[in-house]
């Protein structure tokens, strides 16, 4: 997706929706996975 807005593709206002989606959709993953890391490898340690 990257490389597609890079391109000569990226003019097309269809692309813009593509992009906020896979923002979205990082931000979740970040999301979910911070709690998970804290309960896996720091809440045993205390």
């Amino acid at each position: 997706l990257t490389c597609l807005m890079f391109s000569r593709h990226a003019d097309n206002p269809r692309r813009f929706g593509d992009v906020n989606d896979n923002a979205m959709y990082w931000n979740f993953v970040v999301a979910t996975w911070l709690p998970m890391y804290a309960c896996l490898y720091w809440v045993p340690r205390l």
